[in-house]
């Protein structure tokens, strides 16, 4: 089963849309947040679960939100962003299935940036998705309101890949059997008649078996903004996601759900293989039985065929064509022991019976004797 790995490996890629944070221990120091816009970091002094940060504070303060997964009713993580800017943030786990319902983190500055984190989603190719499928349907979700958006080409984002974070995840994948990328593309279009430029930033982790790709997690994040600005954007982006500090207790109690969901999957594709596996083999006992059927009555037939002569008929009445009706139609000629009419019934019996009623019943019991079953019952023995 690789579904556990799938899930454990979407953990590992970041907790928020903002591409993850360091993971040498609990709330980790922003450091690079540190240098370009000071202020205390600490978990315990984040705002609470409050969608929309006000302004306030000093320039060289910044402001501090707690990320809260309203599924599991438990914080992510605190993300600290320039006084100033707004903070929006949406994330709900589904406990039954371990995906996120929603995902939605957006931090927007004062005159229109926006830096909008859409989550992880991961895609199976036996389930008939793809990495271009699923990348390209969660962009078009988080870029809504933009009109006629320009793609460029994705190429490996050299300066994420640079990054002791990005190496360390890469060594885990490796070590877990499976590779790690960080891509970007470039993407114009306009907003409200005015012109804007954009990246997707993408986290992605192939999983491999035996060499070759079967599936994957990816963590997209979108960056948009005036044409002018994008580059300090992208630097800005990056010192918020190093500032990110996680939340260990939520690892672990997302960690336990995506458990318990896988636990109950595999226990019901057990279940569902055993129940096809009955099927088959219930069907194939069903198909032997009458082919079975259908290789007797012709043995009978040509044995019959072969003590006539080769004659094509007998004086019943009762042709070889008739008798090829009979194989091929899984029924049973018999001569009506009250009418003398000749009859044909579905089934291939050895014995059958008839009440002189229009009813007739056939069996493969040699102990079946009509005359138990009370009435006028007759045995009507089948042509040949």
């Amino acid at each position: 089963m690789k579904i556990p790995i799938v899930f454990w490996m979407s953990l590992m890629i970041s907790l928020v849309g903002c591409s993850g944070a360091e993971d040498e221990g609990p709330y980790v120091e922003g450091d690079a947040y540190q240098q370009q816009y000071g202020g205390e970091q600490g978990y315990s002094q984040g705002q609470g679960s409050s969608r929309n940060v006000p302004s306030g504070g000093t320039a060289s303060a910044g402001q501090r939100v707690t990320v809260v997964d309203r599924g599991l009713n438990m914080p992510m993580a605190v993300v600290t962003f320039p006084a100033g800017w707004r903070f929006f943030h949406d994330v709900a786990t589904n406990m039954n299935t371990a995906a996120y319902d929603r995902f939605l983190i957006d931090i927007q500055s004062p005159d229109g940036m926006l830096i909008r984190g859409l989550g992880s989603a991961q895609y199976i190719h036996s389930g008939g998705s793809n990495f271009n499928s699923l990348v390209e349907r969660m962009a078009m979700a988080g870029a809504q309101g933009i009109e006629g958006l320009r793609y460029g080409e994705f190429v490996p984002n050299q300066r994420v890949m640079a990054q002791p974070r990005f190496q360390r995840a890469m060594q885990r994948a490796q070590s877990m059997g499976s590779k790690q990328q960080a891509l970007h593309l470039s993407f114009t279009g306009t907003a409200q008649g005015r012109p804007v430029e954009g990246r997707l930033q993408v986290d992605h982790t192939l999983f491999l078996e035996r060499g070759q790709h079967f599936g994957g997690v990816v963590n997209v994040v979108l960056l948009i903004s005036a044409p002018d600005q994008i580059e300090t954007l992208v630097k800005l982006s990056d010192a918020i996601d190093q500032g990110i500090q996680s939340n260990p207790a939520y690892d672990q109690a997302r960690s336990r759900v995506i458990d318990a969901v896988t636990a109950r999957n595999t226990v019901a594709h057990k279940k569902r293989m055993a129940q096809n596996q009955a099927q088959f083999e219930s069907h194939q006992a069903m198909m032997k039985g009458r082919y079975q059927s259908a290789y007797a009555q012709n043995d009978r037939w040509l044995q019959n065929f072969r003590n006539s002569g080769g004659s094509s008929g007998s004086g019943s009445g009762y042709s070889g064509h008739d008798k090829f009706i009979d194989m091929i139609g899984e029924t049973t000629s018999f001569n009506d022991p009250n009418t003398g009419t000749q009859m044909r019934q579905d089934g291939q019996f050895d014995r059958w019976a008839t009440d002189g009623q229009g009813n007739y019943v056939g069996s493969d019991n040699p102990s079946f004797d009509p005359n138990a079953m009370g009435g006028n019952w007759q045995e009507a023995r089948p042509l040949e």
